[in-house]
């Protein structure tokens, strides 16, 4: 009968050491799974903060090279008018369906009949009550001033671009 004790004692002792093994291996597991998400979710913050950066030099090169943009950045700079042209429009019509106004010093709606503006404190004009026809003008409108915008960049992008080329070449403008 010992020897049955001794044999379930080993067993025992087995189960216990391969359960104190199995529980540091899922510790060191969880230890290094909880490493990679930190180490992750810094690459992710710092990705987040370039993509900002980004952001902000494309911000800046447009306000610093207002309509001296280069040729390679025609294109992406009519689509942000046409984009900043197509948000106000539909900024107009949202605070339309909420019987509002944009105030136009800071963008904010402003319920129509306000005197001021409950954000900037701006003094808002007079509403001027719209016939149901006058609402399609705005984005007639609005179109129109981007295609003028467009064409307006796009003559300046091709000066820049002959201004370019002579720059290089001289004798591309004597032909």
């Amino acid at each position: 009968m010992a020897g049955l004790f001794d044999r379930l004692k080993q067993t025992a002792e087995k189960a216990a050491s391969t359960a104190q093994s199995a529980a540091q291996s899922a510790a060191e597991t969880a230890k290094k799974t909880a490493e990679k998400v930190k180490i992750n979710n810094a690459i992710s913050s710092a990705e987040s903060k370039m993509k900002a950066a980004y952001v902000e030099i494309g911000k800046k090169y447009e306000e610093v090279f207002a309509g001296n943009y280069g040729e390679e950045f025609a294109d992406l700079i009519n689509e942000i008018a046409e984009l900043k042209s197509s948000i106000e429009v539909s900024r107009a019509e949202l605070a339309a369906v909420d019987n509002a106004q944009i105030c136009e010093k800071c963008g904010k709606y402003v319920q129509k009949g306000q005197k001021f503006c409950p954000n900037c404190g701006a003094e808002q004009p007079e509403p001027v009550e719209e016939a149901p026809a006058a609402e399609e003008a705005p984005a007639e409108t609005a179109k129109e001033a981007v295609r003028e915008v467009t064409d307006a960049a796009a003559d300046v992008v091709a000066d820049v671009a002959d201004a370019a080329k002579d720059a290089i070449d001289p004798s591309s403008s004597e032909e």
